[in-house]
């Protein structure tokens, strides 16, 4: 986690964190925020020059709907991806307002001060001294439009370590991280697998049919890598790879490996496809499992 920032002026920026990776203090000159945390989101924070301001999200969400500060409550009002575009006092009255382009930068902004209401993007809080998005594992660059630091799940969550998101206005990262899951062992794997299989399978029709992979004793392969037209050279199959299988790896997360290489038969793992050139470049991700996979969804590549 970032520990620092200096600034051009020359004053430096410092942050803690808990032992979960939540931020609990910002230090900057000699004014001190800290932060008490309501799982995922923060629920109060203070100086010791101001009293407490308690933050209220939707349930189960990152989006923040009231801010209560001094003895008076505000209503914030967001967008339909979660942004805050609003806030009013309890009198109705428009206190704060701002709209952000594309990246996350505030185009436009009305009030006392945009601190008052320092949500961004969902899961993001602004910090001014820094110009950066507090991202929870990650800071966000609203300028670059990237973060200032590598997704820890690595390239299983895309081959764009820095990247936010492809889609701002569909796909949210409010953990700073590609949707994952953690196992007990603390193993990140991603939240959706893929399958790839021939057109010409000949048991397509079964699986169009029942939606599942039966289980193989001797290991299915999957890849986390997305394809929006087939690429069997990534994947160094012997087939079109056409047909894609995505489905939720929440079911197999327990069950999942890394195959070794030349199909199991050499004694090195291959995290990423290299040992058949002769079906292609390589470069996919993949891992095998043993169990049964129930598929969310099945589509042909060959229409893109």
């Amino acid at each position: 986690m970032l520990k620092s920032v200096k600034r051009p002026d020359g004053e430096t920026v410092s942050f803690k964190y808990d032992p979960l990776g939540r931020r609990i203090s910002k230090t900057y000159q000699d004014r001190t925020t800290r932060w008490v945390w309501d799982g995922n989101v923060p629920l109060h924070e203070w100086t010791d020059e101001e009293d407490i301001t308690t933050w209220v999200f939707e349930e189960g969400s990152f989006v923040p709907c009231a801010k209560l500060q001094n003895g008076e409550s505000y209503s914030i009002i967001t967008d339909y991806p979660g942004t805050p575009t609003e806030m009013y006092n309890s009198k109705g009255k428009k206190t704060w307002s701002a709209e952000l382009d594309i990246y996350g930068c505030v185009r436009t902004f009305r009030g006392r001060s945009l601190s008052d209401c320092p949500f961004r993007y969902q899961g993001q809080y602004e910090d001014e001294e820094t110009g950066l998005y507090y991202n929870r594992f990650r800071y966000y660059d609203p300028n670059a439009g990237n973060y200032i630091s590598q997704d820890p799940i690595g390239l299983v969550g895309g081959i764009s370590l820095y990247e936010y998101s492809k889609n701002t206005n569909i796909e949210l990262a409010p953990f700073g991280l590609a949707d994952f899951y953690v196992t007990p062992n603390g193993t990140v794997v991603p939240a959706t697998g893929y399958r790839y299989v021939s057109s010409e399978a000949p048991y397509l029709d079964e699986l169009k049919a029942t939606k599942t992979i039966p289980a193989n004793p001797n290991g299915t392969y999957i890849s986390f890598d997305n394809f929006d037209t087939p690429n069997p050279g990534a994947l160094q199959v012997p087939h079109d790879a056409s047909v894609k299988l995505s489905f939720d790896t929440l079911q197999i997360v327990d069950d999942l490996e890394i195959p070794k290489r030349q199909w199991g038969k050499a004694d090195y793992l291959e995290p990423i496809t290299k040992d058949f050139p002769e079906f292609g470049r390589g470069g996919a991700t993949q891992a095998i499992t043993h169990k049964e996979i129930k598929v969310d969804k099945i589509e042909s590549l060959k229409h893109h």
